[in-house]
C-alpha cells in the first residue's frame, strides 16, 4: 500500500467535510484521521481537535489543481469587507509567497487583490516564489539540542522516556506544499553517505 501524506488539516469539521466531498467527486483515494481535542501543556487550555486528510503523493497536483480552481470561483463572490482587502501589498506579497501557511481561498484572492492593484503577477513569478518556498522548507531543520538533551538524561535515569524522544526525533518527518518528503538532519545526512 502506498504511504499516504497529510494533504490539509482543518479545525473546523464543516471544511474537513467539504473536502471530503470535493475529493470523492473527483476520484481522489483519501483517508481521514481525527485528533482529539487535548490540553496544550503551555497554556493549559484545551486545544480543538485536528481533523486530517491524508491522500497519495502522486494525486497532491491534482487535489491542489482542484482547491485552486474551487477557490477562483469563491472570490468571485467574496464580500469587500473580507480582511484581506486591508492587507498592504507587502503583506500580500508576502502571504503568497507563503501558500503552504494560508487557505488556497486566500491565497487567490490576495493574487487578484493585488492585481487590482495594479501589481503584475505572471506564472513564471508564481514559479519562482512556489521554488523559493520549496527550497526554503526543504532545508533540515537546526538540530534540537534540547530535545536531544533531554533524551540523553532520561535515558541515563531510565530509559523509556529518553528511547521515545530519540524514536521521535529519527522518524520525525514533513510533508512539503508539493506533496515530497522532507526528512530530519540526520536521517538526510544517512541517506546520502
Amino acid at each position: 500500500m502506498e504511504l499516504l501524506l497529510s494533504l490539509r488539516k482543518f479545525t473546523e469539521e464543516s471544511q474537513f467535510i467539504e473536502m471530503q466531498e470535493l475529493l470523492k467527486k473527483n476520484d481522489i483515494l483519501f483517508e481521514t484521521e481525527v485528533s482529539n481535542s487535548s490540553i496544550d501543556a503551555v497554556s493549559l487550555r484545551q486545544t480543538l481537535p485536528e481533523f486530517i486528510i491524508k491522500i497519495s503523493q502522486s494525486d497532491f497536483l491534482k487535489a491542489n489543481e482542484l482547491l485552486a480552481e474551487k477557490a477562483e470561483h469563491e472570490i468571485q463572490e467574496v464580500d469587500k469587507n473580507h480582511y484581506l482587502f486591508e492587507f498592504s501589498d507587502e503583506e500580500l506579497f508576502d502571504l503568497i509567497s507563503k501558500p503552504d501557511e494560508w487557505s488556497e481561498f486566500d491565497y487567490q484572492l490576495a493574487k487578484k487583490i493585488l492585481a487590482d492593484r495594479g501589481q503584475t503577477i505572471n506564472e513564471d513569478f508564481l514559479k519562482h516564489l512556489n521554488a523559493v518556498r520549496i527550497d526554503s522548507l526543504s532545508q533540515p531543520e537546526k538540530r534540537q539540542s534540547g530535545a536531544v538533551r533531554a533524551g540523553y538524561l532520561f535515558a541515563l535515569l531510565g530509559g523509556l522516556i529518553g528511547l521515545a524522544i530519540g524514536w521521535n526525533l529519527y522518524t520525525s518527518k514533513k510533508t512539503l506544499p508539493d506533496g515530497n518528503l522532507c526528512l530530519p538532519i540526520s536521517r538526510q545526512t544517512e541517506t546520502t553517505v
